[in-house]
């Protein structure tokens, strides 16, 4: 989600009564039963600017202005309706459950409709040092915890789900303090800015099995007509084969992390073809924590050639020093038509 304007009243409470305790170490587990860079990967990482700005503890532009926390997302809904577990990060008290609100995308609904809703379905546990964690748009009904138990670290607390404030399924996760906000990866607070030196909370197991990705193709899909990422979100793109007669011949793109500068290419070609279907370029204008696009041929009342098609995306980006463009994303994707 990019900002939360309602935050829970019981966090806000939990962050400052941590105040108290003294820092100690603490070592975090990854707080989702999921495969970093595989089946899940991190959306949104903490705004470490002060003020207006926004950037991310390595000083890159993977956050919104004001986010307090790292949106761990799934691929897609599909993975969501399955379950994926949500896991104590430490050992701790349970200090505030909420498990009511349905869970909906706020792309879908009014901007006023979820605004309230804040963090969604909620968990927060107490660590023995004081520190505070947070687990965020669980799905209703999936809360195993309660209010004044003690957690063990790794167990289960709810699922991932899509309720409160929340555009996609994922996990937001936060950690406090002594009443302040912490970045997991960089072990500083929101205050400090990018560190240039990172004293990550996530245990060893973790930090060995994380990779910072400033760029990643989220999804991309054959479809008729355009989608929106709503529809791409929900699988409504082609799988496997394309009808012969679609009046169009889309190829739809969600890109995380483009920078003003960044040179796409997109071509869809048909295996044994001799030219490309289609073979578009271009170069983004603004840097953006993710781009939808699309790219395609309209068909105009043709039946498209059988054959196995293959669309392929290029990002390739200029560094300071570099004298020419470097590719720093592939991706591709296939579908038949019989």
């Amino acid at each position: 989600m990019s900002r939360f304007l309602a935050p829970a009243a019981g966090l806000v409470f939990l962050a400052c009564l941590s105040s108290g305790y003294a820092q100690q170490a603490l070592s975090l587990s990854w707080p989702v039963d999921c495969a970093p860079g595989k089946d899940c990967f991190v959306m949104k990482y903490v705004d470490m600017a002060p003020g207006e700005d926004y950037r991310d503890f390595r000083c890159n532009r993977l956050t919104n202005d004001d986010h307090k926390g790292t949106d761990i997302r799934l691929l897609d809904m599909a993975a969501m309706d399955k379950g994926v577990s949500v896991l104590a990060a430490a050992d701790g008290v349970v200090r505030e459950v909420r498990d009511h609100m349905p869970d909906v995308s706020s792309t879908l609904v009014s901007y006023d409709a979820v605004r309230a809703r804040g963090y969604g379905n909620l968990v927060t546990i107490e660590h023995e040092d004081g520190t505070l964690t947070a687990y965020a748009h669980l799905k209703r009904g999936s809360i195993l915890v309660k209010a004044g138990e003690r957690v063990g670290r790794g167990q289960k607390l709810g699922d991932v789900g899509l309720s409160g404030l929340s555009e996609f399924p994922h996990l937001h996760f936060e950690v406090v303090r002594r009443g302040k906000r912490i970045d997991p990866f960089s072990g500083a607070a929101l205050e400090e800015g990018c560190p240039q030196q990172a004293n990550p909370l996530w245990s060893a197991e973790v930090v060995e099995k994380l990779a910072y990705d400033p760029v990643r193709m989220i999804h991309m899909g054959f479809s008729e007509y355009p989608l929106n990422r709503d529809a791409l979100e929900f699988g409504l793109d082609y799988e496997g084969e394309f009808p012969a007669k679609a009046k169009n011949f889309i190829l739809n793109l969600f890109v995380m992390g483009p920078r003003a500068g960044d040179r796409w290419e997109v071509s869809i070609t048909r295996e044994g073809a001799s030219e490309p279907l289609v073979k578009a370029s271009g170069v983004y204008e603004k840097s953006k924590l993710f781009e939808f696009q699309y790219v395609g041929k309209a068909g105009k009342g043709r039946t498209w050639d059988p054959g196995r098609y293959r669309g392929q995306y290029r990002l390739l980006r200029m560094e300071e020093g570099q004298t020419e463009p470097q590719v720093i994303l592939r991706a591709s994707r296939e579908i038949l038509i019989q």
